[in-house]
């Protein structure tokens, strides 16, 4: 019996561990996809904050501009993505065990935490570098 309870030990820590790498991987390619997605963004609106620093905007109005399409994508994805990995869990626990901890309301808030953090790095960089150039050099190449 014991024998049994150490290999059942094993296959879970493999299985966290498995899951953990997996989701570190996801993490990473989503950020890099994120910071592609607001740098191409960024590149057509280069004109735009442009004028809009001539004209007196803030580091906070141009960063609004540029990051409010992605704040609302990020939203919704955090909702619906925090929605499926519960479901799609929750069928991957009940197939492989008959007693598992259930997926709490407090594991999908953390997650999406996580996701919110990493993004305003990614994101939060590159408007920063953005809304902070000279504008004369933006405008200069218009």
């Amino acid at each position: 019996m014991d024998e049994e309870l150490v290999e059942a030990n094993t296959v879970n820590n493999n299985i966290v561990t498995m899951f953990i790498f997996l989701g570190i991987v996801a993490l990473l390619l989503s950020a890099t996809g994120l910071f592609t997605l607001v740098s191409l963004n960024i590149i057509k609106k280069m004109t735009e904050s442009g004028i809009r620093k001539v004209l007196g905007a803030s580091v906070t109005t141009i960063s609004k501009v540029v990051n409010t399409e992605f704040v609302i994508i990020l939203l919704i994805a955090s909702f619906l993505g925090g929605m499926a990995g519960a479901w799609m869990s929750e069928m991957l626990m009940s197939s492989i065990w008959d007693y598992y901890q259930k997926v709490s309301i407090i594991t999908i808030v953390v997650s999406a935490c996580i996701l919110f953090f990493t993004s305003f790095l990614s994101i939060g960089y590159k408007t920063f570098k953005t809304a902070t150039l000279n504008p004369a050099h933006v405008l200069r190449d218009e």
